[in-house]
Order: structure tokens, then C-alpha cells, then sequence
């Protein structure tokens, strides 16, 4: 008899969590096996920046691993005095601090490392019927119940790249590449990033610290920039869970209401935010799936813009390029890149509301478009097999994959909830829709670790 195992499949912060998760249920740590390519766990691509300037995007009172303690994180800051040089907060308050995502990703592994998990430096390939993990090295892993918590994959575009434009320096394809900036440094002139939300914010940050004098010119469809996020008490609630709207029409004329409510009072639009949080989860459960495409459509750019702020001290370094005349912000959709007849890019787009393309040269382009959420477009081999021999099917939102949202268990394409295939965090964005928030993979993981468990002691009995 095969020794009762779990195999996660992705070593960033839902797979680390999900391993503390399980080791906190019960679960022996010598059956707990992360498969991560990288030699790092736990910090996946928000957490593997070094830069003290690139902040979590909330206080730490929000990010403990262990949401029945709030201030395990603020503890733990204030217990580690070499920290990479940050000097903390000036009135020594952890719990409202905005600490550097390396620093948090320095968390997340200290406490990783406690469990004593094991890390099997290698990339999965294929989850085998018969209950083995394929690994691209050839090993097999036996497995008795398997974990996806795969995170993010990059979009690399969606637009048109020549192999000139890709293979040169003045495109940074990759925004989190080792010496990405290095081509620019302290230089002038015109820089274009597609893309303007958080990643962006870093992308300005990395380059003014670098002595960047130039100007910046981002490119998004809309043309909404990042807010910045400020401490304010959440509005009454409006929203009732027995009589919740059933359209995406329906819930932006609630929130178009109170939000003119919140004008006419001279209050602050984001109390609004803190109000709608508690009801995500159920207005997406209770939605069918041609509401929840129309709220993707054309409501889901303004609600990340609402619900994924920056911190004030990020906000800084924007605001300081804006009143420099440095920074402008373009509504239109860039249709391609190509090569300049001068050193540099010719980019070309077409404004939001006008039938005509244009075109100019930028000294560089950094591409910060987001990350593919649909798993048939996702390159990787593991989703792609699975997606063949119908282990999972995708969701018809066309975000991630279907599974049961109480438990993490993924549906097959029989229909059927899996007993032993089960995904966390990203898989999970048409599932439930913000699962991919630190707070809600931090839930997903215990969720999925109090499933298993359950399950465990079930067949032990």
C-alpha cells in the first residue's frame, strides 16, 4: 500500500501557504512535498523582488499567515533587526507599516522552513491517472492527493513583436528579469510601458532609483491609473446576503447609488471598497456565468483599479514624476511593436475612441501587460496535458479552472469534484473571483489543507 502523500504542485505563496496549512492541520510534514523549480519557496514572482521600495500593498496587520493572529508578521518584523536594511517604521508601529514584499517573502519562508517540508527542485509536468507526478527531469513522484497552486503566468502580450524587437535590449519583455534596467540606467528620453497598474508603479520606482531622467508614457486601454490606498472605516453596508443583486447591471446601479451618496457627504469613495469586501465571495457564487463575463467585460478594469491600490510611500514616486511633467497616460490599445529606424522602438497603438492607428519611436518598452488567466492559452506542459486528458476543464468565464470553491477540489471534465486533485490561489480567479488576494489564498490553502486532512483521517478510520 502506497504511503499516503500530497504533492503541491508550485512553490510560490499559495503553495507555501498551502504546505503550512497542511502541516498546522495535522498532516505529517515527511508526506508534504513541494515540486518549485526554483530554489527559493515561497515567494513566487510579487515576493522575489529585492527592492526595499517595492511595499506589500496593505499594512502588515493583513498579511500574518495566521489570520487568528494579526500581528504575527508585525512580531516577526520587530523580532528580525537585520532587515535587509529597512528601518521599519519611524514610530516603531509595525502593525500599520507597508513592509518590502522581500521582506515578507523572508516571512513566508521562515515559517515555510518550521514545517520541514520537503522541496523537490524540479518542474511538474503531468499528473499521471495512476497517482504520480511527471516531473520534466523524468522522475515520478507518487502522490495520493495533488495540489495545484501554480500562480501566475505572464502575458506576454497580446499585441504583435517582431523577433528584432524581442531580441534586443530596448524591449524589456520580463519586468522582474535580473538586470532588466540595466540598458536604461541613468539615461534620458522616452520610455513606454503597456500596462499601467501596479507593475507599473514598480517599473517607474526601479527606474527613477536607477537615476532615470527621462519620460514615461503608459499605455492601457482605459487609461486608469493605480490609486493609492488610504486608511478609512467601510461604508454601512448595502448589500443584503438574502437579496443580493443578480446582474452585473444590478450591482454597479447599488454601487453608482452609494456612491453618489458618498460624494453628496464629501466622504471618501474608498469607504466604499471596505463595504463591498465581505460580499465578493457570495455575488460571485450567486452570479451565473454569462453575468460573471459581462462583469469581466466591462466592469473588471474598474473594479482592479478600486480594489488593488497602492500604498502612500509607492505613490510617492509617481506623484513626483507627474509633477514633473514626466509621466503621461495614453487610453488606447497598442496593437504592435517593430523596429525603429533610429535606435529604439517603433510602437504602434490606437487611442481609445479613435478608428485610426498611430505610431512613434520610444528610446525603450517595457511590457507590464499582466498574466494569462485562461489555461487553454497557458504555455506550460502541466496545464496543457491536464487540460487533454480532462482532469480539469476550464472555467467558462475563462479564468483559470472549475472547482469547487469550499473545498479547492477541481473539477474534471466528467463534472465530477476530484478527491485528489485540488488548486489554490490563481487556478481559482473564475471559481472565486478574488482568490488570488493574499487573504483569500491564505483561506483557499486552509480550505484545501482541513479538506485533505478530513479526508486522510476518513480513510484511516
Amino acid at each position: 500500500m502506497m504511503l499516503d502523500s500530497i504533492v503541491i504542485l508550485g512553490g510560490g505563496f499559495a503553495g507555501a501557504a498551502t504546505a503550512i496549512k497542511l502541516v498546522e492541520a495535522g498532516y505529517p510534514a515527511g508526506q508534504v512535498t513541494i515540486v518549485e523549480p526554483r530554489t527559493e519557496l515561497g515567494r513566487g514572482i510579487a515576493y522575489s523582488t529585492s527592492d526595499l521600495d517595492h511595499l506589500v500593498n496593505g499594512p502588515a496587520r493583513m498579511f500574518s499567515l495566521y489570520p487568528d493572529d494579526p500581528g504575527h508578521l508585525s512580531r516577526w518584523l520587530a523580532n528580525h533587526p537585520d532587515r535587509r536594511g529597512w528601518a521599519g517604521p519611524a514610530d516603531g508601529s509595525f502593525d500599520a507599516s507597508f513592509p518590502p514584499r522581500c521582506l515578507y517573502g523572508d516571512y513566508v519562508q521562515s515559517e515555510l522552513a518550521k514545517t520541514g517540508v520537503q522541496h523537490v527542485v524540479d518542474r511538474a509536468v503531468d499528473v499521471l491517472p495512476e497517482g504520480e507526478v511527471l516531473l520534466a527531469s523524468g522522475r515520478r513522484l507518487p502522490a495520493t492527493r495533488i495540489v495545484l497552486a501554480t500562480g501566475l503566468v505572464r502575458n506576454e502580450s497580446g499585441f504583435a513583436i517582431s523577433d528584432s524587437v524581442r531580441s534586443q535590449a530596448r524591449y524589456i519583455g520580463n519586468p522582474w528579469a535580473a538586470n532588466a534596467y540595466d540598458a536604461i540606467g541613468g539615461s534620458e528620453g522616452d520610455v513606454a510601458i503597456v500596462g499601467s497598474s501596479l507593475t507599473m508603479l514598480d517599473i517607474v520606482i526601479s527606474l527613477e532609483k536607477r537615476g532615470f531622467r527621462g519620460r514615461y508614457f503608459t499605455f492601457s486601454r482605459r487609461g486608469l491609473l493605480v490609486q493609492s490606498r488610504r486608511e478609512v472605516e467601510a461604508w454601512p453596508a448595502f448589500l443584503r446576503l438574502e437579496k443580493l443583486p443578480g446582474t452585473a447591471l444590478a450591482l454597479l446601479r447599488e454601487i453608482q447609488r452609494e456612491r453618489r451618496a458618498i460624494a453628496t457627504g464629501g466622504e471618501d469613495w474608498q469607504r466604499l471598497i471596505l463595504s463591498l469586501r465581505p460580499f465578493i465571495e457570495p455575488l460571485w457564487a450567486n452570479a451565473s456565468d454569462i453575468e460573471r463575463r459581462r462583469f469581466t467585460r466591462h466592469l473588471r478594469t474598474f473594479w482592479d483599479m478600486a480594489f488593488h491600490r497602492a500604498v502612500p510611500d509607492s505613490m510617492t514616486w509617481l506623484d513626483r514624476v507627474l509633477k514633473q511633467g514626466r509621466f503621461f497616460n495614453v487610453a488606447g490599445r497598442v496593437q504592435g511593436l517593430a523596429p525603429s529606424a533610429e535606435p529604439g522602438v517603433e510602437v504602434t497603438w490606437r487611442r481609445r475612441g479613435d478608428p485610426e492607428s498611430q505610431s512613434r519611436r520610444f528610446d525603450h518598452v517595457v511590457n507590464a501587460a499582466g498574466y494569462e488567466a485562461d489555461w487553454r492559452r497557458l504555455p506550460d506542459a502541466l496545464p496543457r496535458n491536464l487540460l487533454a486528458r480532462g482532469a480539469v476543464r476550464p472555467h467558462p468565464v475563462g479564468f483559470g479552472i472549475e472547482a469547487d470553491a469550499a473545498t479547492g477540489a477541481v473539477i474534471g471534465s466528467d463534472g465530477h469534484a476530484s478527491r485528489r486533485l485540488f488548486a489554490v490561489g490563481h487556478p481559482l480567479r473564475g471559481a472565486a473571483w478574488e482568490a488570488s488576494s493574499v487573504l483569500e489564498q491564505i483561506e483557499g490553502a486552509t480550505r484545501v489543507a482541513r479538506a485533505v486532512s478530513a479526508d486522510r483521517m476518513r480513510n484511516a478510520a
